[in-house]
């Protein structure tokens, strides 16, 4: 069964609405609080608290102020064990090493992206420690990656020899990921990590190592003039079976 996007809270928590719902959410539980003193207010906008009222083992009644910002500290922090626990989960269910390692890249990708987006996000800077939960979280990724690479070293010098000509390649993999002639695609991956795969693991008819872009390039072609696969230069798919 697969598991959930490892990285979905903390994705969805840089788009403002989210953050903000959140933020709204905790407020809104101080509705439901009836002050001791009833002079005392519920809650603070400003200094970002809500009254909390509990008992004591004598049974009298307390209250005390609980801040916006122990409470997210909290549920981050909650949230972050979750992710890790997902992104284990998702490598248990890869079955092999090249597998994992693209999946993590793709993990890579996207958790790089939320700390970028995140550095133009001025509220939720007020809060440092989400900076620090989300390096948490890169640098396990990282970690991951480099641990599969050093168990199996020959995994980054894997070659591939193409003999066609390199529009074939790119129209091969055009294919693999966007489907043909209807049918739905072979692979999932996003395409400036394939264009990183084929130009790491592809040598043209000389040895010489694909250029950079190679993948993007072609990708640009078809989106930016309308070009389509040539036909005659097509592999031909059997029909797609879903594993």
């Amino acid at each position: 069964m697969a598991t959930k996007h490892p990285l979905k809270f903390f994705s969805d928590l840089i788009e403002r609405k989210h953050f903000n719902d959140i933020k709204a959410n905790f407020f809104y539980s101080a509705m439901d609080v009836h002050p001791i003193n009833p002079s005392e207010p519920s809650y603070d906008l400003t200094e970002e608290w809500i009254l909390c009222i509990e008992g004591d083992k004598n049974g009298q009644g307390f209250s005390y102020e609980f801040y916006f910002k122990d409470f997210l500290a909290n549920k981050l922090e909650n949230e972050k064990y979750k992710a890790i626990d997902d992104i284990d989960l998702l490598l248990c269910e890869q079955d092999n090493v090249p597998r994992s390692l693209m999946a993590l890249a793709t993990l890579k990708s996207r958790i790089d992206k939320i700390e970028m987006e995140l550095s133009s996000f001025q509220e939720a800077l007020k809060y440092p420690f989400l900076v620090t939960i989300l390096n948490d979280l890169n640098n396990h990724i990282t970690s991951e990656i480099e641990r599969l690479k050093n168990e199996n070293p020959l995994s980054d010098s894997i070659t591939i020899k193409w003999r066609a000509k390199k529009n074939l390649l790119a129209q091969l993999f055009f294919d693999l990921r966007n489907g043909q002639d209807g049918n739905p695609s072979f692979i999932d991956v996003d395409k400036k990590l394939l264009d990183q795969f084929i130009h790491k693991h592809f040598r043209d008819s000389n040895g010489l190592q694909l250029k950079e872009n190679t993948f993007e390039k072609y990708m640009r072609q078809i989106d930016d003039e309308g070009k389509r696969p040539d036909p005659d230069l097509r592999f031909t798919f059997p029909p797609f079976k879903k594993d």
